[in-house]
């Protein structure tokens, strides 16, 4: 397996991305390039584009289709009390400031911008433990998802 660095819009590193050896120079970037865009561009024309129905509408079928794949790639129950520790205390730093989140409240709540925001931006798990889930590939299933929805993508 090849890693490369995560970088953020302004170059910082802000994770690790592990891909196959042999993975192409095109399918890197394609996984890179979302993490280096301004998360706050077109956040104001945004949060009129929808209401807040639609938005817990979205992130209801989001959290649906998360937790299938989820069921479908295997988790067990401490791997599944682990993530949803992860969601109500998520650990990221954005644009310096460190912050613990509740992602999964962001998300019920409608605010798909701040829950795509910081999910970007968290710690992903190191995978050293057998409860861990969270890695990139998981991650990036909702951020892309939530980009869509938004326009963003």
């Amino acid at each position: 397996m090849a890693k490369r660095n995560i970088l953020d819009y302004q170059g910082n590193v802000i994770g690790e991305l592990e891909l196959p050896d042999g993975t192409s120079e095109e399918v890197w970037q394609s996984k890179l390039a979302p993490y280096a865009v301004n998360p706050s561009e077109g956040a104001a024309e945004n949060a009129l584009k929808f209401t807040i129905q639609q938005r817990k509408e979205f992130c209801e079928k989001l959290l649906d289709g998360f937790k299938k794949r989820n069921i479908n790639q295997g988790i067990n129950a401490p791997q599944g009390l682990w993530l949803h520790h992860r969601m109500r205390a998520l650990e990221c730093t954005i644009f310096g400031v460190n912050y613990v989140l509740d992602v999964m409240n962001m998300a019920i709540s409608g605010d798909v911008e701040m829950a795509c925001i910081a999910l970007q931006y968290m710690a992903l798990d190191d995978m050293s433990q057998a409860y861990h889930w969270m890695n990139a590939d998981r991650r990036d299933y909702l951020v892309n998802e939530m980009k869509s929805f938004l326009g963003w993508a």
